[in-house]
Parts: C-alpha cells; structure tokens; sequence
C-alpha cells in the first residue's frame, strides 16, 4: 500500500511539473529568437526606390543597473534601384533586453533608462501595453491561438485589425508602431526561434517567401563573419585580420555596449593591424571593418 502511494504521488508531481513548465511564456527574450523584415521605401517620383532587408538578433549580455540584459543586434541591407543599383550594408547595436517572467524591458542605446517595452499579460478589453502604443492606444478585441511549428501561441486581435503575438511582439516588426503611413514600409515577415522559421506576415496579409529575406541575411554573415581576432582577451595589444586580397581602403569603428563609437581607424589598406587598447577600458566590445565588404567581430579588454 505504502509503494501504491508513493507511486501515485510521483504521478502527480510529474503531471504537475509537466503542467508548469506547459504554461511558460514564449520568450521575446532569447538567444535564438530572430526577427527577418523587409520591405520598400521611396519611389513616389522623389526618391529612388529603395528595397530594405533587415535582421534583428540577440548576441550576448550586458549588466545595466545590476539588472542583467540581452544585447540586441540589426543587420540591414539597403538596396537602391539607380543606374547602377547600389546596395548599402549595415550593421549595429539596437537595444538592450531583458524579460521578467510576461514583461519585456529594454534600454536604449547611449541611455540606462529601462523602459516597458510590453506586457504578454493581457486579457480581453485591455490596452495593449506596448511601448510603441502610447500615441495609438488600442485595445484587445479577441485572443486566439497561431500554430508555431508544433506549438500554439496566442495572438492578441486590436481593434485597429492588427495583431500582437506572444514571444514575438509586434506583427508589423519589433520596433514598429501601428500607424502604417507613407513613412513605413518594412515589415515583419519571419520569425525564428530554435532554428524553427515561421512566416509571420501571413497571420495577416498575404507572405512574401521567407527564404527572400533570410537567405540574403545567411548568405551576408557567411561572407562578412571571416576575422580573426588574438589574443581576445587582451590586455595592452591584438592582431586582427580579415581578408583584403586586393587592399582595398576599409575603416575600423569601435563600439561599446551602449553602441557609442569609442574609436575609429580610417583608410586601412593591409589585411591584419596591430589594435592597440590605448585608453579603453576593460570590457567587452564590438568591432566593424567597413570598406568594399563588412566585417564584424568582438574585442574583449582585460
């Protein structure tokens, strides 16, 4: 009788911790998420028309008053139809995010002021709270379920016909508003979590394909991520190197975590430099060559 009970209780604890961890929230918040838009700008007559492709990415932490965060990454590709076409790279710090169990918070860069950037606690007649709402403070309407891969997550419906979607955010993109005017055009179209892609733009319109936006991305990062940087970490001196076959002129620019320039080489011509620490502080840091191709890589100071 003893083992039957002790065989029952099991039972209940696996089913209650099963339970619990079935509940967990979708995070915004994690390493593998990645937000793909795309979309146009300009062509009205004024402007050429310029087609956006655009990434955003977590790539490691950052400590802001004492609270630990996520740092966010974009990666863009700007492409203008003039004669020749010309394509624009970029690449950057975004913000700084942290997730509280429902709640989403986020610095922004050259800043320590944590903001809410939303809230996935939210139920029928709400106002979403959503930083990007304060101007438009729509309301929930109805919270259904999307299939994601082998999972459901709500979408939240407002009554501006636009949706809110747990552990994604914004269906228009992760720092859009819901005032589609001729200032916008770039659009969430896929989401990606745990290598799991999910066209996102068809939740409610008509999906451009995902493969689009994320294959340019991949293809980028394969040609853009060949640096070598050593010793990282370093205390005084590190070489870098990438490659240069024909020693074009690139750039060097050096950011902190906050995403503010700290130091800057111009008119490199070789394919490996001697980066001195000079008056850096330790730390970690991000680095750019910038010239016919762009490369990036992390510099760590002890």
């Amino acid at each position: 009788m003893r083992n039957i009970k002790r065989f029952l209780a099991l039972i209940i604890m696996f089913v209650t911790v099963k339970a619990f961890y079935g509940q967990q929230p979708f995070k915004l918040v994690d390493d593998s998420n990645k937000w793909y838009e795309f979309g146009q700008l300009g062509g009205w007559g004024y402007y050429d028309l310029q087609l956006v492709r655009l990434t955003y990415f977590f790539d490691g932490d950052t400590t802001i008053n004492g609270y630990l965060y996520k740092k966010l990454f974009y990666d863009k590709r700007d492409t203008i139809y003039s004669d020749p076409p010309y394509i624009q790279d970029s690449y950057g710090y975004a913000a700084a995010f942290r997730q509280d169990s429902l709640k989403v918070y986020f610095v922004k860069p050259d800043s320590t002021i944590e903001n809410l950037y939303c809230d996935f606690n939210m139920s029928i007649g709400d106002t979403l709270k959503y930083y990007y709402n304060n101007e438009y403070p729509y309301a929930i309407t109805s919270i259904d379920s999307i299939q994601y891969g082998n999972n459901y997550r709500k979408e939240y419906k407002l009554n501006n016909s636009y949706s809110f979607y747990e552990g994604i955010g914004n269906g228009l993109g992760l720092f859009h508003d819901f005032s589609i005017g001729i200032e916008g055009g770039v659009y969430l179209v896929c989401f990606e979590q745990n290598e799991i892609l999910q066209n996102v733009y068809q939740f409610w319109g008509t999906p451009p394909e995902c493969g689009l936006t994320t294959n340019l991305i991949k293809e980028k990062h394969l040609k853009s991520n060949n640096i070598s940087i050593f010793p990282n970490p370093f205390s005084e001196t590190a070489v870098i190197e990438f490659p240069n076959p024909d020693y074009s002129s690139y750039n060097l620019v050096v950011t902190d975590v906050t995403g503010k320039v700290v130091k800057q080489i111009s008119n490199i011509k070789s394919n490996k430099i001697v980066f001195e620490k000079g008056d850096l502080s330790g730390g970690f840091y991000l680095i750019n060559m910038k010239g016919n191709k762009i490369f990036n890589g992390n510099l760590i100071i002890k």
